[in-house]
């Protein structure tokens, strides 16, 4: 995850965004270490992790509620985030949501989602972490998405993207090397980082 996160970064500080949103925020958000030069925003239906971003710090300002019907009374950012999310809706509310983020988002709109239907149950009591719903290359590529492929191998993992066998420290490596020579079939990877240039000009992913 970590080399995902500095690849996000670096495309967002790329196109020079002062402002983002960070869909589903939870407890971690990609977008905390760029302010002050960015003003963040973090909106999630779960409270919990509403308090928990507040303790951390993630973001300047907290939502509480449901980026598919809140009334952003015709704001937009200049990325908008969904890390880890669009799987958690079914795939009408998928497409749904991914419109929304076109009324939303000025310059770029960034997605993480697991390659294909991953099943997932509720996780630490929160009902909202149920996958409901697999995502591929070509959902994202149809809608003018450059896609790239994150966590390396898919057959390497397992539930949560989680390696199927023990002893991580030696398995990253591994997955790190194998994702790197797969880096133009996105097809293979465990994950995807589907990423829309809202101007018009392509992000240069590294």
């Amino acid at each position: 995850m970590p080399d995902i996160v500095k690849r996000i970064q670096d495309v967002i500080t790329q196109k020079k965004c002062i402002t983002g949103l960070d869909i589903g925020c939870g407890s971690f958000s990609v977008l905390t270490k760029l302010r002050p030069a960015l003003q963040s925003t973090g909106i999630d239906v779960y409270g919990p992790a509403i308090d928990e971003g507040k303790i951390r710090d993630l973001h300047d300002k907290f939502i509480l509620g449901d980026v598919m019907t809140h009334d952003f009374e015709g704001q937009r950012y200049d990325v908008v985030i969904a890390n880890e999310f669009i799987e958690h809706l079914n795939k009408e509310d998928g497409w749904r949501l991914l419109s929304r983020l076109e009324a939303l988002a000025s310059k770029l709109i960034i997605i993480t989602t697991p390659n294909g239907f991953l099943p997932q149950g509720p996780e630490f009591g929160n009902q909202w972490q149920i996958h409901k719903s697999g995502w591929f290359v070509n959902d994202f590529t149809g809608l003018g998405f450059e896609v790239r492929g994150t966590y390396g191998p898919k057959f390497m993992r397992g539930y949560a993207n989680e390696f199927k066998w023990r002893g991580s420290r030696l398995w990253t490596p591994v997955s790190e090397l194998l994702g790197s020579l797969l880096v133009p079939w996105p097809h293979f990877h465990a994950g995807l980082l589907a990423i829309k240039d809202m101007e018009g000009i392509p992000a240069q992913l590294k």
